[in-house]
């Protein structure tokens, strides 16, 4: 059987199962390992049975990572962990509807002699009037490093709610520039180890768009192609 682990907090706990339902209040993590039989989707957070289906056969062999896995640069520890906001899951309304779509990060590892290297993906699913749909999967690419090199993620995603938004880029020439921009509903800020490589993605009607934040005036390169993301290998 397919298992998936989810951090929740100890006091106050209650799950109703028939509507599928879990609700937690703050308090003594502890660690609880679920059954997933249908799909077998590796992953820690809770995820309705609708949106499973849809991206179960897109994770095969991937797993959600684990929060531990994000260094500070995409996850900085500064307080209580949201849990609609991680590095790796954010549930949030991105296509206006008023309904909670979700945003899933899934990493894969794999060897080849003394390396490992780490191929991830985000997924984006959408809800409409007649439930849930795939609105995106997006390969971010490969990241490798030696086996004496701890494996780290290398991206990770964080809610940015719909209104304007100031956000500093910081250049390979130690120069920096503020982007602002307006978000007419909820959308996904994905960061990385690499301080150059920031990307706000929205979701417009049924499509995920995306706009990079290092194409301002400090910081001019070439946006990659999605096929080019998805075949490239970052070495760390």
């Amino acid at each position: 059987m397919g298992m998936w682990k989810s951090i929740i907090a100890a006091s106050a706990l209650l799950i109703v199962f028939n509507g599928c339902e879990v609700i937690f209040d703050p308090g003594p993590y502890i660690e609880v390992e679920y059954e997933m039989d249908a799909y077998r989707i590796d992953s820690y957070v809770y995820i309705p049975a609708e949106v499973q289906e849809i991206i179960a056969g897109y994770v095969v062999g991937f797993s959600m990572p684990e929060v531990d896995m994000y260094g500070p640069e995409i996850y900085p520890d500064v307080g209580p962990r949201d849990y609609e906001n991680l590095p790796s899951y954010i549930g949030a309304d991105f296509n206006g509807d008023g309904y909670t779509d979700y945003a899933y990060m899934f990493s894969r590892v794999s060897w080849s002699g003394n390396t490992w290297y780490l191929k991830t993906k985000l997924l984006v699913v959408n809800s409409d009037w007649k439930g849930y749909s795939l609105c995106a999967e997006y390969d971010l690419g490969t990241v490798s490093g030696r086996a004496d090199v701890p494996i780290e993620e290398y991206w990770g995603i964080r809610l940015l709610k719909r209104g304007t938004h100031s956000i500093t880029i910081y250049t390979s020439h130690s120069s920096s520039e503020k982007v602002t921009f307006t978000l007419e509903n909820d959308g996904i800020y994905l960061g990385s180890i690499n301080p150059e490589e920031r990307t706000v993605f929205y979701v417009d009607g049924k499509t995920l768009r995306e706009f990079s934040l290092d194409m301002g005036a400090i910081a001019k390169k070439k946006v990659l192609s999605a096929e080019e993301r998805a075949n490239r290998i970052l070495k760390l």
